[in-house]
């Protein structure tokens, strides 16, 4: 792969080379801009060719706009063909399915062209919004093929991930299959260098297989020869056409294997560096080496360590093997291993070091790479308060992450995991069900979630919720269980109280609508004599016709008919008033509110007529069903409709109560009431919708708030305006029978 760096745009990366493959996690889509935006300029800039797959809610506009506010001379870009932003669906799903093979096939058509047109490379990023559950394991397998597609290839791919619709599941997915991820957390921008775990794991571990290698067995060979090279040279050069092809072969050995030779007398101070050494130490071959330029080129916070190490093994005479750093003139760090062997110089008589130097920065490096993968994963399961897990269901012996530790409440440098100390954790009431958990996992070759509760030292109680994925062998037997564990603890106690604060505003609503048919008693009862009376008359009527001397049938019928009708009218009041008083959890159905409307007048006529107010009604013909609680919208229509008749019943006589229906904007409907009183204040205006603000003698101040709390839960709006002539209009809006529909669904 070639080493050549990119600038990725953004600070928190920095720069990258050809073939990486990362993500990021968003949480908005102007954090998508911002990172996109950047990636693509700095691409535009390097004279690579870009290309920007966007999805919903980003539109393919949006993107371009984006692009040319950031890149004043972005139209000469998109008029040379330097990038492409497109559709996911048109890239990703151009026929309805997602291929994986074709997606990769894509990328590396696009890089044939960009090379053949003298690009430096191809820059892709690509958003996943479109991305649906069911595809997920597809998709999974294509970020992994992609790592592979992408490697000694002049491409950078950003993938992007709307952190709303990614679980801990999926968050562990696609960081298994990214070289690392990056992520805003407290408005900070962070790297996590987990995405590429087992790839990083794998590549350090064969470099150190190498090294190691390597370092055996050039040292086993270099330590000989350099032995006897280093005294054919003290005595002076012996044979000097076998030295110098001996030389010649060593010098290449040591440029192979990074590893240069020297020797040291202690006794005369003299020293000899092979010229591997000194390019190792980046000194000039003329200067003559001494101690004080080892001592130079040591890191200052090991020089006191490197120091210590040559007075002791000069002293002691004991073989030398030490790792240290050197700093180099540009400023650079250098790791190094120094192995050494005593030796007696048979011709002077002198005490004598030989031995060997071997960069070994490239190990160092990669180990330090290794150490920083698994604290970015650690750091990523405290963040999103999910921990990891493993059982070997052969052996029983369990692995946890540190945050699982956490979640328990254990210590992980005191215990190793094991089935008693969950038992010992998990809620009684919840032990018979983990007990059978287990038992499934252990043989059911499938994925399973399952939530339940851990009891701490200190009496609390979380909420947990596990995912498991069973590992197989190649004769399809379970030999491991991974999973991970999710503190659910606020998002389970939130839900709790959410239903409890429904359950209040319900019982509030219901007190509300009790009191006010209370205050209706009067009114009430006079709609309920009236079809009473007539009811009597008739029965009466009836019975008159029929003792007569001959019963005259005809008349007595048709008294009885009126007399059903009577009744019935008077059993539908009461029905009606019984559906205000009855305490029942919210139902929406289809509700015709204009029939509603005309219930609700019927019910407050006497009322009204009380105070020589009439209620007159404006209702549209072409109105459409709404999806709702009746019994809500009927407390609302009375609370309303009740203010305006006590607004109203101070003037002069003949006012009028007007309530209206019709379409509203979009797909919604208008409601309103409207009467002729003294009109709401400033003061009293600001306040009219709070809790417990009343300026009524006897009221609660529950009326007005409970019909805003109704009507925005039905995904409406309630607000007052004053009446052009003199008064209060009331307004609230409803959706629709389709939007409500969706709303519910949503």
């Amino acid at each position: 792969m070639s080493t050549e760096i990119r600038k990725t745009g953004f600070e928190v990366v920095g720069d990258i080379p050809w073939g990486t493959h990362f993500c990021l996690f968003y949480e908005t889509k102007f954090d998508l801009i911002e990172i996109a935006v950047a990636y693509c300029t700095a691409g535009l800039e390097a004279h690579e060719f870009c290309l920007w797959v966007v999805a919903d809610p980003l539109t393919v506009d949006e993107a371009t706009r984006a692009l040319k506010q950031a890149v004043p001379d972005c139209d000469r870009y998109f008029a040379d063909g330097s990038i492409e932003i497109v559709r996911a669906p048109d890239w990703y799903l151009p026929d309805g399915a997602f291929d994986l093979n074709r997606v990769i096939r894509g990328w590396n058509e696009k890089l044939a062209r960009a090379s053949a047109r003298g690009y430096a490379g191809v820059r892709v990023t690509g958003d996943t919004a479109w991305l649906e559950r069911k595809g997920w394991g597809d998709f999974c397998e294509y970020e992994e093929l992609l790592n592979h597609a992408v490697s000694n290839q002049r491409i950078a791919v950003l993938c992007t991930y709307p952190l709303a619709s990614c679980g801990a599941a999926e968050i562990l997915d696609v960081v298994r299959n990214h070289q690392f991820a990056v992520t805003r957390r407290r408005g900070n921008w962070d790297v996590i260098e987990t995405a590429g775990h087992k790839q990083a794991k794998a590549e350090i571990k064969r470099l150190n297989e190498e090294l190691e290698q390597r370092v055996v067995e050039r040292t086993s060979e270099l330590t000989a020869l350099n032995t006897e090279l280093t005294k054919e040279v003290l005595q002076r050069q012996r044979a000097e056409k076998a030295l110098l092809r001996s030389e010649s072969y060593l010098a290449e050995a040591q440029r192979a294997s990074r590893t240069g030779s020297f020797g040291w007398s202690v006794s005369s101070g003299e020293i000899v560096w092979s010229d591997e050494t000194f390019r190792i130490l980046d000194l000039d071959p003329a200067n003559k080496p001494t101690v004080e330029f080892i001592l130079q080129r040591t890191h200052p916070e090991d020089r006191a360590f490197v120091q210590r190490i040559l007075e002791t093994v000069a002293r002691d005479r004991k073989p030398l093997d030490v790792e240290h750093r050197l700093l180099m003139s540009d400023g650079s760090v250098k790791y190094v291993r120094v192995v050494g062997h005593p030796s007696t110089n048979h011709e002077s008589g002198d005490f004598e070091f030989v031995g060997a130097v071997t960069d070994i920065t490239d190990r160092k490096r990669a180990e330090e790479a290794l150490r920083r993968s698994e604290g970015y994963l650690t750091q990523a399961q405290s963040l999103t308060q999910s921990g990891s897990w493993a059982w070997n269901v052969h052996t029983d012996t369990r692995f946890w992450s540190q945050e699982t530790f956490r979640i328990f409440g254990y210590d992980p440098g005191k215990m190793k995991p094991n089935w008693s100390d969950i038992l010992e954790r998990t809620h009684p009431d919840d032990r018979g069900a983990i007990e059978q958990q287990a038992k499934l996992e252990a043989t059911r070759k499938e994925d399973s979630e399952f939530d339940w509760r851990i009891v701490l030292p200190d009496g609390g109680i979380k909420h947990l919720h596990s995912i498991s994925h069973p590992v197989m062998d190649e004769s399809g037997q379970i030999i491991e269980v991974v999973g991970t564990l999710m503190d659910v603890t606020e998002r389970t106690r939130a839900k709790q109280e959410r239903e409890r604060l429904r359950q209040l505003q319900a019982d509030l609503a219901h007190i509300n609508r009790v009191t006010t048919m209370g205050e209706l008693t009067a009114s009430l009862a006079h709609e309920i004599k009236q079809p009473m009376t007539a009811a009597l008359t008739d029965a009466r009527t009836c019975l008159r016709w029929l003792r007569r001397d001959e019963p005259d049938v005809s008349e007595a019928r048709e008294a009885a008919s009126r007399l059903v009708i009577d009744v019935s009218r008077a059993a539908e009041i009461i029905s009606r008033i019984s559906l205000l008083f009855k305490k029942a959890a919210p139902q929406r159905e289809l509700v015709d509110v204009n029939d509603l409307i005309l219930e609700m007048i019927v019910l407050l006529r006497n009322e009204a007529a009380r105070y020589s107010i009439s209620i007159r009604s404006n209702l549209a013909d072409d109105l459409p069903n709404v999806m709702a609680d009746r019994i809500q919208l009927q407390q609302v229509f009375m609370n309303l409709m009740l203010n305006g008749i006590e607004a109203m019943n101070d003037t002069e006589t003949g006012s009028e109560l007007i309530v209206s229906s019709r379409r509203g904007e979009g797909a919604q409907v208008l409601f309103s009431v409207a009467d002729a009183g003294g009109g709401l204040p400033p003061e009293i205006a600001r306040n009219v919708f709070d809790a417990f603000y009343t300026t009524k003698p006897q009221g609660t101040g529950m009326g007005l708030p409970i019909s805003r709390s109704i009507i925005e839960s039905h995904g409406g709006r309630l607000w007052a305006i004053p009446n052009s002539r003199r008064g209060t209009i009331f307004l609230f809006t409803l959706p629709t029978e389709v939007t409500a529909h969706q709303a519910v669904l949503a």
